[in-house]
């Protein structure tokens, strides 16, 4: 669990809800780094450690997981999109690099559509593209199960890593804080996710980072809902991560982010 009284933590504040951040320091451009369904902002500590103090890097808890409040009604994508735009305003934060993994991704690309003046770059880390993904019937069960079900929990991890990775324990407790409300309404807010129109052309610099063994969220996958979209995006895969790359193959992650923000920013990396 996370320990909310840790000093580490700052606090922003949306719709009256408090939303936890931690803020490590180094230069600009920031990081801003979002998390997925049910996570918190720890998922990122590895890639955080890897990067050094090349940037300073801000990672969020979203509302209904870590450290932040857990209302009971919410969980919609302007809802969670505000949350990051707090927690960018409470850290003053001046054009960040903003970076999601999963529905974090989504919720960046709400904010790409959005407010795109506000970035200085995006980074989307295995994402659930703006247009969403229609999933079979039992797909949707087995999601709404492993909300209150830890079996189900723990297998559907294991069929999102790659082969060998010792990973699905530390995915397990990073899911532990998620409160049943945000894993039940979250789920539908990026499976229909449905604003793709609005995001076509955006011109925000875009790295779209897929694991080579996630097969929902696979290089062609997102080479066909998701680039066409984007006026300046390219896209990479992680050979040995599945879909949860942060905690699969942090080093690598975090190098493709240190190389990218130096190209769009014409600084070393």
């Amino acid at each position: 669990m996370v320990d909310t009284t840790t000093p580490d933590f700052r606090f922003a504040y949306h719709q009256g809800i408090r939303i936890a951040f931690r803020d490590h320091p180094g230069p600009d451009p920031a990081l801003v780094l979002v998390h997925g369904y049910r996570m918190h902002g720890g998922i990122w500590d590895d890639v955080i450690a890897a990067l050094g103090a090349r940037h300073r890097a801000v990672a969020v808890d979203l509302r209904g997981n870590g450290a932040s409040d857990r209302p009971s009604t919410g969980y919609d994508l302007p809802a969670l999109a505000g949350d990051v735009l707090a927690v960018i305003e409470a850290a003053r934060l001046d054009r960040p690099v903003l970076i999601g993994h999963s529905m974090g991704g989504t919720i960046v690309q709400y904010v790409m559509a959005e407010r795109p003046e506000m970035l200085t770059a995006a980074v989307l880390v295995a994402p659930v593209p703006a247009s969403g993904v229609e999933l079979p019937p039992e797909a949707v069960e087995t999601f709404r199960r492993s909300v209150h079900d830890k079996a189900v929990l723990r297998q559907l991890y294991e069929g999102s890593v790659a082969p060998g990775t010792a990973v699905v324990d530390r995915l397990m407790t990073l899911s532990a804080t998620a409160s049943p409300a945000a894993g039940e309404q979250s789920l539908d807010t990026w499976r229909r996710a449905s604003f793709a129109d609005r995001l076509a052309g955006c011109r925000v610099p875009t790295l779209v980072v897929a694991g080579a063994h996630d097969g929902l969220f696979s290089r062609d996958f997102l080479a066909a809902t998701l680039l066409p979209r984007l006026a300046d995006a390219r896209l990479t895969v992680v050979e040995a991560a599945g879909h949860f790359v942060p905690v699969e193959a942090p080093a690598a992650l975090a190098r493709l982010i240190t190389d990218f923000v130096a190209t769009v920013t014409g600084a070393s990396a």
